[in-house]
């Protein structure tokens, strides 16, 4: 059957701060308006979100707002999957196509991908249902390598493929003399393990350095456990901050992770030439690699943590070469028009297609 254009619904969590919905917006912004036609329902409670009135004016949005109750959710889904009938039915955020699982069967038999913007085994600890899903969904689109392996290792993955994050090209920061500032940012959740950082700050002796943990979330168990461990006042906790601007003020970015995806906020650091400290949880080894264009330790290890602090803050010329290599590493992650335009095109017609 010949089809003019593709018409995809895809279904979103949030459009909130965090990486999954800023490399959602990017697929918005460059996708080829020629072959495809997006409306997106967002399950968010909140009306208006961080990216909200871009993704408006982007395409047709949708938003179930102070709507309660999955039944009440599945409604609404149910009536634009009855009027549009789209193609293919596209849970960017992996439990958001439990949504579109029903809707597989009626009227016009959309195909069913389900999105992986986190680690795999994390996903699959977390969520008991997540191997039913994956099994009967026409397709799953992980943003690395190592996640679609995990979860095809794991699960039956019908079809499987790789939609890598991109990053906003970005002048490079200047590097200093002295390290001044170190500092975590991203959304504050506990698989971000920032205690791990707390930790290896209490093994940073130089005391005229200052820390920051910035972000999304609360933040108030974090302080408590700096005050416990008598480092609250070498600390500056930044709430609410955009983080891609956020980290080019950081002389050393440090990402202690305990489960990570293709976490945005290093590739940013990265193309910003920030020296990168990261723990190798996830993708991260697909991006960060130890010695060459940056340090790492293993996850829950404060002390090496600590030791990579110490080489940055007593080396310069570490810095500066770790800097260059970092950001001649994200030239491949520089170009979010390519990304939409060809890779996003190419798995959503091979979906649509099978």
């Amino acid at each position: 059957m010949q089809i003019d254009k593709i018409r995809l619904l895809f279904l979103v969590s949030n459009l909130g701060r965090g990486g999954a919905e800023k490399q959602f917006v990017r697929i918005l912004q460059h996708y080829d308006r020629s072959k495809f036609e997006i409306r997106v329902v967002c399950l968010s409670r909140e009306v208006d979100e961080y990216w909200t009135q871009t993704v408006s004016q982007l395409c047709q949005l949708e938003i179930l707002g102070v709507q309660n109750g999955q039944l009440r959710r599945l409604w609404r889904i149910g009536r634009v999957v009855k009027e549009w009938r789209p193609h293919v039915i596209w849970g960017w955020h992996f439990y958001t196509a439990l949504y579109g699982l029903p809707f597989r069967s009626f009227w016009s038999r959309p195909k069913l991908v389900a999105g992986v913007r986190n680690d795999a085994p994390y996903l699959l600890e977390t969520h008991p249902w997540a191997s039913y899903l994956i099994m009967r969904c026409d397709a799953v689109v992980a943003n690395t390598q190592v996640a679609l392996a995990a979860l095809q290792s794991a699960s039956s993955v019908r079809l499987g493929y790789v939609l890598r994050n991109t990053v906003d090209s970005a002048s490079p920061i200047e590097i200093q003399e002295t390290v001044r500032t170190i500092g975590t940012c991203g959304n504050i959740h506990p698989r971000k393990g920032i205690e791990v950082f707390l930790e290896a700050i209490t093994l940073v002796e130089e005391t005229d350095i200052r820390f920051q943990i910035c972000g999304n979330g609360g933040m108030e168990t974090y302080k408590s456990q700096a005050n416990e461990l008598g480092i609250l006042e070498r600390i500056d906790f930044l709430e609410n901050v955009e983080c891609s601007e956020q980290v080019r003020k950081l002389d050393v970015f440090v990402l202690p992770s305990h489960h990570e995806g293709c976490p945005n906020v290093l590739l940013e650091a990265m193309a910003a030439g920030v020296p990168c400290i990261a723990s190798q949880v996830g993708g991260v080894p697909e991006i960060l690699l130890n010695g060459v264009n940056g340090l790492m330790f293993d996850d829950g290890d404060a002390k090496t943590l600590s030791e990579h602090i110490l080489r940055f803050v007593r080396d310069r010329q570490l810095r500066e070469q770790l800097s260059d290599s970092g950001r001649e590493s994200m030239n491949e992650y520089r170009d979010p028009a390519r990304v939409a335009r060809k890779d996003f095109s190419e798995v959503l017609e091979r979906v649509t297609h099978a």
